[in-house]
């Protein structure tokens, strides 16, 4: 009875000891997944980390101070010297005087508020300068990862993009023609102070309207076409001339000017908006105007005149000649504009006109008047007085001899 109690007890203990062999190759065979997955994890992580270029840094902090600073290996720290140095810049800054304060209240507020904190910072290597984008990302209570990346081409670019903007505003505000953007639609979106000195608008005003309604309706068809050629890319600018209503010279509203404009795009190609170039000519049409008056009684006056009146060039060949001036010769303009004055100048008159032109040409005198003898086309001769004088361009050069002749004796 003993045995068989003995041997049931030690059945028993048996299976209990297989069934904890069992549980514990389990836990064996757990344990040594969890590690597998734990080291193939790590060196993936490790992986990662040492293909980054970015510089990483883990930071801990202790009684409200850096206690620790470990840079943790990536690809750039193993193959460039200088990222190595800007590494070694950073992780040194933490300890720095100046930079400490600044640091540590970045880290601080990562932690305290268990969030990703953003912040830029600038190393110097040497000559050059290198900016940074940290983000710090806490991993415990005490610790964050400081992950920064090289922004020096962005920061240099939004510089470059600042000063370019700086140096379009100074042009826009200060230029001595009118600048103008106008939307696609046609409204105003921003005018310069010339705009509005040059029209009498105020900016908050021009911003309300479009450009049709303060261009003369007879100017706006022309634009438009121009518009529609730059949208369809059939021309990249155009310059014209146009009238725009103006509002400070109440009777003469129209405000001649000559404007050049380009369409804007942005950077996927779409159409944005108009650019315009405004440049006062009011003075000139004025000018072009006068000119136009001033010629138009010139012709006037020579073709009516009671005296012949002839212009000559330098060398002596006719180049205009009124109907008077062909009575008092016999011949007509086309026969006249083949000759000199020397081929119808009695032989005893020409030293004396010579000299007399001469001493006009050296600035002896402006104008000056002779008797002379003409011949005329049937031979005889044609006693006349003759005022001459010399015509300049505007940068005083000669350019031709006005001649204005009186028939003596009739």
């Amino acid at each position: 009875m003993q045995d068989s109690e003995n041997s049931s007890a030690a059945s028993d203990n048996q299976e209990l000891n297989q069934e904890l062999n069992q549980e514990l190759q389990k836990e064996i065979r757990y344990r040594k997944l969890l590690e597998e997955k734990l080291s193939t994890s790590e060196a993936k992580l490790r992986g990662i980390v040492e293909a980054i270029q970015d510089i990483i840094l883990m930071v801990s902090i202790q009684d409200d101070n850096f206690s620790n600073v470990e840079i943790l290996p990536t690809c750039a720290s193993n193959t460039d010297v200088n990222h190595n140095k800007l590494i070694n810049q950073t992780a040194e800054l933490f300890f720095q005087e100046s930079t400490l304060k600044t640091y540590l209240k970045q880290v601080q507020q990562a932690l305290n508020t268990q969030k990703t904190v953003n912040f830029d910072y600038l190393l110097q290597e040497e000559e050059d300068q290198f900016w940074f984008s940290a983000s710090i990302s806490p991993i415990s209570e005490k610790t964050v990862l400081w992950v920064a990346r090289d922004i020096t081409q962005r920061k240099t670019a939004e510089q470059a993009l600042t000063e370019s903007e700086a140096r379009f505003r100074a042009v826009y505000e200060q230029a001595a023609v009118g600048i103008y953007q106008v939307s696609l639609y046609g409204e105003f979106m921003q005018v310069n102070s010339r705009f509005c000195e040059m029209l009498g608008y105020k900016e908050s005003f021009l911003k309300q309207i479009s450009w049709q309604s303060i261009t003369h309706q007879d100017d706006i068809e022309a634009e438009l076409m121009h518009l529609r050629q730059l949208f369809s890319n059939e021309i990249s600018n155009y310059s014209l001339e146009k009238r725009f209503i103006c509002k400070w010279n109440k009777y003469n509203q129209e405000q001649w000017v000559n404007i050049s404009v380009s369409l804007v795009r942005n950077e996927q190609g779409i159409p944005d908006y108009f650019l315009g170039v405004v440049e006062d000519i009011s003075l000139r049409k004025w000018t072009e105007d006068a000119l136009r008056e001033s010629e138009a009684r010139f012709c006037a006056i020579f073709e009516q005149a009671a005296v012949g009146i002839y212009q000559i060039k330098l060398s002596g060949e006719f180049i205009e000649v009124n109907p008077r001036f062909c009575e008092i010769t016999g011949y007509s303009e086309s026969e006249l504009l083949d000759l000199t004055w020397q081929d119808i100048t009695d032989l005893d008159n020409l030293n004396s006109f010579t000299e007399l032109m001469f001493n006009i040409l050296n600035n002896k005198t402006h104008t000056n008047s002779i008797q002379k003898q003409l011949i005329h086309k049937n031979g005889q001769l044609v006693q006349v007085k003759t005022n001459i004088s010399l015509v300049c361009d505007r940068l005083n050069i000669p350019q031709y001899f006005l001649c204005v002749v009186e028939e003596i004796g009739k």
